[in-house]
């Protein structure tokens, strides 16, 4: 249960130390909660065309990552914080594929949450 596709959660236990299953999963839970929140903000400040507000959420996002040792997400919102324009040509494809490990990074996080009640 610990490692899938796009988490580890394992790294929660290499940072924090050892948690019992209540624990883990408050703390997933938490992260789960901030990864919506971080989207949230990241698609408002494409709407709002407010990259320095982008950068910074993507970054946050990326170092939240490491604690559920989501690598993918970790490298796709590191694309995100080297985005300089919305109007990049790039932007849309990282974008594109950051949404994409986005949703399956989450749906990996729902089902570790059930598995740990």
């Amino acid at each position: 249960m610990k490692s899938t596709k796009f988490i580890d959660i394992s790294e929660l236990e290499d940072i924090f130390g050892e948690m019992d299953n209540s624990e883990t999963c408050e703390t997933v839970e938490s992260l789960q909660a901030d990864f919506i929140l971080k989207l949230s903000v990241l698609t408002n400040c494409v709407e709002q065309n407010d990259i320095s507000t982008f950068k910074l959420n993507a970054h946050s996002l990326k170092s939240n990552c490491s604690y559920l040792g989501a690598t993918q997400l970790n490298q796709n919102s590191y694309q995100l914080e080297l985005t300089t324009s919305f109007k990049d040509d790039n932007f849309s494809s990282n974008w594109a594929t950051f949404k994409n490990t986005f949703d399956s990074t989450m749906s990996e996080i729902q089902e570790t949450i059930e598995q740990l009640k």
